[in-house]
């Protein structure tokens, strides 16, 4: 049983894909699906968890929860007043956070994703890893910027994602995708030139435009498109299995981030330091012993835990944080009075365990090096609790208390 379930609606341009041919599971026809928004906020904290940070950010103290107010109480996925007339910058944010996390919900279980990368960390990463540079420059804005994510499938393709979120309507959502196609490239296929991989681990290049509808008299619309653009960064075919080694560190980052031990997630994403400039064609990183002095503060705080607490509980063990949130009004959900939330996430003790430590060090994680961080997103779900897990090592629990 959901914990608040909605409806909205799912339509693809097919003529904006090779042949007409979809994605299988991909509609042709607009089609009406329906999530529980609680999944959708696990799965917005866990992408806006980022891979690379100095201190706190606002996704480590989980407030996507306040999105749980969101939503009027009929079937469609549709905003409260409050939430339609919030000031500009926080609408943008909330656009944003939806935009990404409704259609990365709905996109992970129909193409069987085992793998969600920021896609500006992806090519920092891969690049540093092979020591070419980027040409590109990976805005975070404009036509060079860096797509959102690079996915990978259980089947071992690549796909390139770029999300979009707009309550202004289904015309700007449109027009954001760059639909109908206007003089040049602007929008989602602008933004989408970054990424291409060889034919054999090629997958899909998706443009995702949700419109967030604020009307009973207008439904909450995803759109998605295949924009044919040439990219502006090229995996090569020799460096091809390199590819997985951000996609797994940029989980685990991620992971360990989340559950409390940022030195480590620090060191996970990059374990020789995050390149200080370019020499000629290839990366500066930090000296050796910097780097050691880093090891040893990680494993320091995998040993000790200072911001982690024991979670473990019957669906296994877990080491993570838990907080609970004081609601700024009762949210009435199941014909029952919530007036708390209880969020906690956290990751498999083996994760930070000594044996663990391999995955700090500077080498190249292959596809068959990965302990489990790569895995498949699962929910389950009842009238009072939503857990996400990824892989075997990692979970989500949000926990209404009345």
């Amino acid at each position: 049983m959901a914990i608040l379930p909605k409806k909205f609606t799912v339509s693809t341009v097919a003529s904006t894909w090779p042949r007409n041919v979809l994605p299988p599971r991909f509609p042709r026809m607009p089609r009406r699906y329906e999530i529980d928004v609680a999944e959708v906020l696990l799965m917005i904290g866990r992408l806006t968890t980022p891979v690379l940070a100095s201190g706190a950010s606002l996704a480590e103290f989980w407030a996507y929860a306040r999105y749980i107010f969101a939503w009027q109480s009929d079937e469609s996925l549709t905003l409260t007043p409050e939430f339609a007339e919030l000031d500009a910058h926080q609408k943008t944010i909330l656009s944003d956070d939806v935009g990404m996390g409704l259609p990365m919900h709905w996109l992970s279980r129909r193409m069987n994703l085992i793998g969600i990368c920021d896609g500006r960390y992806f090519i920092e990463r891969y690049l540093a890893t092979y020591g070419g540079t980027y040409t590109g420059k990976a805005a975070k804005r404009g036509p060079g910027k860096a797509p959102d994510f690079i996915c990978v499938s259980r089947n071992g393709k690549f796909h390139v994602v770029e999300c979009k979120g707009t309550q202004t309507s289904t015309a700007y959502r449109d027009e954001q995708l760059g639909l109908p196609i206007n003089k040049g490239l602007r929008g989602g296929r602008a933004q989408k030139r970054t990424v291409t991989f060889p034919a054999h681990i090629a997958g899909q290049r998706l443009a995702c435009g949700t419109f967030i509808s604020s009307s009973t008299e207008h439904r909450s619309h995803l759109k998605i498109i295949d924009p044919e653009e040439p990219p502006l960064l090229a995996v090569g075919e020799d460096n091809a299995p390199m590819a997985f080694d951000p996609m797994t560190r940029g989980a685990l980052a991620q992971m360990l981030r989340a559950s409390g031990f940022p030195q480590a997630a620090n060191l996970a994403a990059f374990p020789e330091g995050r390149p200080r400039g370019i020499e000629g064609e290839r990366y500066v990183f930090a000296p050796l012993e910097e780097r050691a002095e880093r090891f040893r503060e990680a494993r320091e705080e995998m040993a000790e835990r200072p911001r982690a607490e024991d979670l473990t509980s019957d669906r296994g063990p877990l080491v993570g944080r838990r907080s609970i949130i004081e609601l700024p009004a009762p949210l009435i959900l199941n014909d029952r009075i919530v007036r708390r939330i209880e969020l906690q996430q956290g990751v498999n003790p083996e994760l930070v365990s000594d044996d663990a430590a391999s995955l700090l060090q500077e080498h190249i994680i292959k596809r068959k090096e990965d302990p489990g961080v790569l895995g498949a997103t699962a929910f389950e779900s009842d009238k009072d609790e939503v857990v996400m897990s990824v892989g075997k090592l990692f979970r989500s629990e949000l926990k209404l208390l009345y």
